[in-house]
């Protein structure tokens, strides 16, 4: 389970010890981790999916970080349309009629996503301020963005997963938006 400190990291390793973008590609790839685990235990597709998706972003911001490791090109940005493609997934989902239904003890599971992606949009907003360039401050604030559409994606699964087929019929996920 993706458990991290931002003092230290799972080898034990403090951030003094550690380059920050090699710390970032640590919480990026504990997230990827984190994602396929979760996937690993459903049988639904559509939230096996979104999971999938999830862990497939966390890889875009390892990779983002990895560049700025090595002082690469990050001018462009990897597409990153989270939004769109849950939202597309929600919508398959209610158009198919089969009730949905979920081990509810997964629930602490995603409940604990949600406080992981806070805490790392938090943690990028503030290397944002400490960034060496304007690029890469920018470049952390477009992360913590895509952190908080993670976590408003998680908070939707933890509504779908707690009641999923009143939260199909009663969904408001149609409203994320950029």
């Amino acid at each position: 389970m993706l458990i991290f400190f931002y003092n230290f990291n799972k080898k034990g390793e403090s951030m003094s010890e550690m380059n920050i973008y090699e710390f970032a590609m640590n919480l990026e790839k504990e997230g990827e981790e984190f994602y396929l685990d979760l996937a690993s235990k459903t049988e639904d597709v559509g939230l096996k999916n979104i999971l999938l998706m999830l862990a497939r972003e966390e890889i875009k911001h390892y990779n983002l970080f990895k560049r700025m490791l090595k002082d690469s090109d990050v001018s462009k940005l990897p597409k990153m349309e989270v939004f769109e493609e849950v939202t597309s997934i929600f919508e398959e989902m209610k158009s198919i009629e089969e009730e949905h239904t979920f081990d509810q003890s997964q629930v602490e599971y995603y409940k604990k996503a949600v406080e992981i992606e806070e805490a790392n949009e938090n943690f990028y907003l503030k290397q944002a301020e400490n960034a060496k360039t304007e690029e890469h401050k920018a470049i952390f604030i477009k992360i913590a963005e895509e952190e908080q559409k993670h976590l408003v994606i998680l908070k939707n699964l933890v509504d779908f997963i707690s009641g999923p087929d009143d939260y199909l019929d009663n969904a408001e996920f149609y409203n994320m938006t950029h």
